[in-house]
């Protein structure tokens, strides 16, 4: 009788590969928790535009025309112009004609990203996004639905997987829809994300496409009474190359990357004719435009203990122009001694039709210094520096904060200084072509702000803003944002770490807000909007529910647009390993 033949097949085991390349981070500043977010935080967070997020950081106003995929937008110091976004460290400059030189952030989408860091300085806010990354070799699969009131539906898809020989593949789509009967602006979007590549050892190469369109529907604005805000369908995409060597989030050693970029916009607008064009200075007509803008960056750095420094240079190409942007950045880092200094030369988002002509030298010095373990010292200083008296004029931002550690889990009362220079404020036409540029003089604010956790499993995260005048533009003097969260995994229950409950309560305040234009400033009425979020986890499926505006609050962000009234959003994500 013949033996038996042992299968001698060996299923090979998950392991992690190499990291594709990924962008540097600076250190953290801040006097309690940064802001930073990886990617499981960033889903059960709540936010669903990057504005959400911003407008969590004191000194930052966010303006919103509605519900998403309506246009958004956030204003440091009273500033539209003083918020820049990098994706993988290239700089999201707007190629949107209708924004002019304040992007709308409601195109920057957040599900396909692997963490978010914002970087507070004095003078401006600098907000990294780095995207979504795989190291396993087992396959990832997730899908997430959700829908809500405004007949809102959301469907996500994810894919991503890495290979033994270090190539990796990941894909991820998005559609959502939405209709909105009582003040218009309904609309969908569409993305795709893909990334391939391969990484082994310190050397990667990957390429990249992010591509979106989105589209909403005209407007009803409350004043002046009939007037509507126009439609607009618009795609873009970002594609890129990247070759790199070392990890810029490792803790010691060199490091280079070298990024070839091409990010493209295109509008499709519907014809709008004279005769609806309405009293506001919207365009009677759009024609369709499409415009594309080369990036090219070169970085290096290196790390060794609590020290770090960096230079890069970053070219932008664009309608037979170019121009360099040299870069640098050293900072210290130690528990309770970190420096930052940081300096650019960079082209002023001053509009797509003429790209490059105005530049501007900007350097900033943060720092922050526990003399003890419970009490802490930080700040900073923003200069300003355009080449051109017509791109404004030179400015001096100052930020000083100090902090007491109450409890020993780390909760944190700050109180804060900010003072903004004179400044060019450039509008936001994006809501309303009729806003005009205002120079303003000094202006500050006081801040305070308690932050971290209250006991165990309980935190807060609170401040209020009181500006010195009582007429600047883009900001209401005063500001308030509270939030009360319970985030806990219950081991003692699920020790496992296979459970996760999420629970939160968030009031936001705001005195009116002025817009100027070429006569009689516009104003948003004050207004109190109370929000609720809970997000339960089971092993790989999370149930979200949050509920916006719980009081009903008839409010505007921006003159003359109304929010939703009571907006609930619920729905699922789930996570597969195959």
């Amino acid at each position: 009788m013949p033996l038996p033949v042992k299968d001698t097949l060996k299923p090979r085991t998950d392991t992690i590969r190499a990291g594709f390349s990924r962008a540097e981070l600076p250190p953290s500043t801040e006097i309690g928790p940064s802001w930073h977010w990886n990617r499981a935080e960033l889903f059960a967070s709540g936010a669903v535009s990057l504005s959400d997020l911003l407008e969590r950081v004191p000194g930052v106003t966010g303006l919103h025309a509605g519900w998403f995929p309506l246009p958004a937008t956030a204003v440091y110091g009273g500033d539209p112009d003083r918020v820049r976004v990098f994706l993988d460290g290239i700089e999201l400059d707007p190629l949107d004609a209708r924004t002019g030189a304040v992007p709308d952030l409601s195109v920057i989408e957040l599900w396909s990203l692997e963490d978010v860091l914002i970087e507070r300085h004095a003078g401006e806010i600098r907000v990294h996004l780095r995207t979504w990354r795989v190291d396993r070799t087992t396959p990832y699969t997730r899908t997430d639905i959700l829908t809500g009131d405004l007949e809102t539906n959301l469907y996500r898809g994810f894919y991503g997987r890495r290979f033994f020989n270090g190539l990796g593949l990941q894909v991820g789509a998005q559609q959502y829809s939405i209709s909105d009967q009582r003040l218009g602006g309904g609309g969908g979007g569409l993305g795709l994300f893909t990334r391939f590549g391969w990484a082994r050892g310190k050397w990667s190469a990957d390429g990249l496409l992010d591509r979106g369109r989105r589209g909403y529907d005209e407007i009803l604005r409350s004043q002046p009474v009939n007037t509507r805000m126009p439609p607009e369908e618009v795609t873009g995409s970002t594609t890129y190359l990247r070759l790199g060597y070392g990890d810029p989030g490792g803790d010691h050693g060199l490091w280079a990357q070298a990024v070839a970029a091409s990010r493209r916009f295109s509008e499709t607008s519907p014809h709008r004719g004279a005769a609806v064009a309405g009293p506001l200075g919207f365009p009677a007509d759009t024609v369709d435009t499409l415009t594309s803008r080369a990036q090219y960056v070169a970085s290096a750095g290196y790390m060794r203990g609590p020290w770090r420094t960096s230079v890069g240079t970053r070219m932008r190409a664009f309608a037979g122009s170019s121009s360099q942007a040299p870069e640098a950045r050293l900072s210290f880092d130690t528990r309770r001694l970190t420096l930052l200094l940081s300096g650019d030369r960079a082209p002023i988002a001053s509009s797509v039709a003429r790209p490059g002509t105005g530049r501007a030298t900007t350097l900033d010095a943060s720092a922050r210094v526990l003399p003890l373990s419970w009490i802490a010292l930080g700040g900073g200083v923003t200069r300003r520096q355009p080449a051109d008296s017509a791109d404004g004029p030179a400015s001096l931002s100052v930020r000083g904060e100090a902090g007491i550690r109450i409890l020993r889990r780390g909760l944190w009362v700050t109180g804060s200084v900010l003072t903004r220079d004179t400044a060019l404020l450039r509008p936001p036409v994006i809501f309303d072509s009729a806003y005009r540029a205002a120079s303003v003089g000094r202006a500050t604010a006081t801040v305070a702000a308690i932050r971290g956790t209250l006991y165990h499993a309980l935190q807060v995260d609170a401040w209020g803003v009181r500006w010195s005048d009582t007429a600047g533009f883009y900001r209401p003097r005063w500001q308030t944002r509270s939030a009360l969260s319970m985030n806990t995994n219950w081991l003692g229950r699920f020790p496992s770490g296979h459970f996760t409950l999420i629970a939160a309560a968030v009031h936001e305040y705001r005195s009116n807000l002025y817009i100027p234009t070429a006569g009689t400033p516009l104003r948003a009425g004050q207004s109190r909007v109370l929000s609720t979020l809970l997000e339960i986890r089971i092993l790989g499926g999370s149930v979200s529910w949050q509920y916006r505006n719980l009081i009903g609050e008839d409010y505007q962000l921006v003159p003359g647009l109304g929010m939703p009234r009571q907006t609930n959003i619920y729905g699922i994500r789930w996570d597969f390993w195959n």
